[in-house]
């Protein structure tokens, strides 16, 4: 079988080699969802009268045969196929003849590729936000362990103001939930379906693009197919913005761990399980995964970035540069799931040396707190701060009470609302399990559904 958009006249191998690029190595992640466009688009070609009952049901056996094949990773896109689409109708016209043929009908590669996408976007949006909840999660149970053990709390890498371990692991939990909500705004954009715009501009016939919506497990569509091609980027964009503001965030967290493991400070104990060693010095235990994980969210940068940079550099319409966004899409949100559950293992068997974390509390740290205390007395705050940082010199701190349980307002060390933040990751959390058994019974009815059992009618 020639490509799809072959007419009898030769190209360059290696024109086609480049223009190609690594696009088989990536279809294949595809493949699952290209079966399943075809499904769809088989029962709306029926609907719109171009075939025959008997031909619906040769084509949803064969389809569903191929998406068998996809889901153990047996669907490969070979070099002279170049892209998913045409592997699939390859197998369907070697099998069905002529009748493969027919699934193209009113569709272009242009909104095939769109629909697989975010169907794939989606499904991993789905995994992720129920990854990064696990990652939150565990941070709050890091909390709960430890609420009452102070630490010092840090700015600019110097002692501050007393800090705790439970206020350190939900600064990083409460940052997680930003990103939770993040990933539910993508998913919400992403969540419009593509399906029967063709290249672009519309087909000359009525297809039922809501009935493919529906079929596909979509909420909405994109109604106008030019502004379907020029999302392509777009939403790619959005989706690695998200991955970055996460990758970002465990980037922070793994440098204030990389900090805080080390020996010179030694308030918390890297578990064996996450540390490597070195080649000549057996004392050493390595916080590798801790600087891979910021290197993770360069990579996730630079992802978005280039495609940031190839698709706002382009006019209205699909352009062959939009090709390069898939696999950096792909590679962005593997990445930062990745990071997340390397990260979920490490919080989860982080050891807290109390001791020491104690043992670090200074007097100085109770400054801000002793200032306050001369304001509520009716002494205004510049004097008192004036009056506090003399009794610093003059080393008059005893009695000062370093105690982060002082730090009342709500959100600091001693009034952190573990059960606001527990409710808010469940309920975020909640969500995306929702929409991924969403996806999931909609691809099941068009892909596998259940066998009417001898008998039943």
């Amino acid at each position: 079988m020639s490509r799809l958009w072959e007419k009898g006249e030769p190209l360059h191998p290696e024109v086609l080699a480049f223009t190609v690029g690594d696009d088989p190595r990536w279809d294949r992640l595809l493949a699952r969802h290209d079966c399943l466009t075809n499904l769809a688009w088989v029962d709306v070609l029926a609907a719109a009268g171009l075939l025959e009952a008997d031909e619906v049901t040769r084509l949803i056996d064969a389809l569903r045969s191929l998406y068998r094949q996809a889901c153990e990773d047996m669907l490969v896109v070979a070099a002279e196929d170049e892209d998913i689409h045409t592997t699939v109708e390859r197998l369907l016209t070697e099998k069905l003849g002529d009748l493969g043929k027919k699934v193209h009908a009113a569709r272009s590669r242009n909104d095939q590729v769109a629909t697989d996408v975010r169907l794939w976007t989606l499904e991993n949006l789905a995994e992720l936000g129920q990854v990064v909840g696990e990652l939150a999660a565990s941070l709050v149970r890091l909390a709960r362990r430890h609420e009452n053990v102070p630490m010092p709390g840090h700015t600019h890498l110097r002692p501050a103001m007393p800090s705790s371990v439970a206020f350190f692991a939900t600064s990083h939990a409460d940052l997680l939930c930003d990103d939770l909500t993040h990933f539910r705004d993508v998913y919400r954009a992403v969540d419009h379906s593509p399906l029967g715009t063709g290249a672009g501009f519309g087909v000359a016939l009525q297809v039922d693009r809501w009935r493919a919506a529906r079929l596909l497990g979509f909420h909405r569509l994109q109604r106008n197919a030019l502004a379907v091609q020029t999302s392509r980027g777009k939403l790619e964009a959005r989706a690695l913005g998200a991955a970055c503001s996460l990758t970002n965030d465990l980037a922070r967290l793994a440098w204030d761990l990389a900090l805080y493991t080390a020996p010179e400070y030694g308030f918390f104990r890297l578990p064996a399980s996450c540390a490597t060693g070195s080649s000549i010095m057996p004392q050493k235990r390595n916080p590798d995964l801790m600087e891979v994980t910021r290197a993770r969210a360069a990579q996730v940068r630079g992802l978005l970035s280039m495609v940031l940079d190839v698709s706002g550099s382009l006019p209205s319409g699909y352009h062959r540069d939009l090709q390069v966004t898939k696999a950096a899409l792909m590679q962005g949100l593997d990445h930062a799931r990745a990071t997340a559950k390397v990260m979920t293992i490490c919080i989860n068997d982080l050891e807290v040396d109390e001791e020491r974390c104690r043992k670090a509390m200074s007097s100085e740290m109770a400054s801000a707190s002793e200032a306050l205390k001369l304001a509520q007395q009716g002494t205004p705050f510049r004097d008192a701060y004036r009056e506090v940082g003399e009794a610093l010199r003059e080393g008059r701190t005893a009695g000062w009470q370093v105690d982060p349980r002082q730090q009342v307002s709500l959100g600091g060390p001693g009034n952190l609302d573990l059960e606001g933040l527990s409710t808010e990751l469940q309920d975020a959390t909640a969500w995306f399990e929702k929409q991924e058994r969403h996806l999931s019974s909609s691809w099941m009815a068009l892909a596998d559904p259940p066998q009417k059992s001898e008998g039943s009618e």
